[in-house]
């Protein structure tokens, strides 16, 4: 967590911003002439943030499209959060190999314990279904 704090902070890397984050702080005026007819606002960085805050989601995501066409990308860390926690995967993946490695320690300093490894390993599992299964049919969130 503090390296990627670190790596989020070095200036004008731009490691941690979104293509459309990456255009908004490069000021280029054409391109934000044309960011700004999209939202219908005023061509200037504070507006188009504004703008952007209170439109649809839909909206957004077509914004981040026209920053990719327009040649910029986004940040390795900000792919990361996208791939990894805003997916939910990274938790459910770190959740069963911190399963995996506390309950099968066990198992390679006495095999007759893989009863045991298996039955934890069989919990984590169902449990991770639980969860699912509850927000499909909107019990959770």
């Amino acid at each position: 967590i503090g390296f990627g704090g670190l790596l989020s902070n070095i200036p004008e890397a731009g490691l941690a911003l979104t293509a459309l984050e990456s255009l908004l702080a490069h000021h280029d005026a054409g391109q934000l002439a044309v960011i700004a007819a999209k939202l219908h606002c005023a061509p200037d960085v504070h507006a188009i943030k504004e703008a952007l805050a209170l439109a649809l989601p839909s909206v957004q995501s077509q914004m981040e499209n026209l920053a990719v066409d327009m040649g910029y990308t986004p940040g390795v860390l900000a792919l990361f959060y996208k791939v990894a926690i805003g997916s939910g995967i990274a938790p459910l993946v770190i959740f069963m190999g911190v399963g995996a490695m506390t309950d099968f320690g066990p198992l390679l300093a006495n095999p007759r314990t893989l009863l045991l490894g298996a039955a934890a390993q069989f919990g984590i599992f169902a449990t991770v279904l639980g969860a699912l299964t509850l927000n499909y049919f909107g019990l959770i969130s």
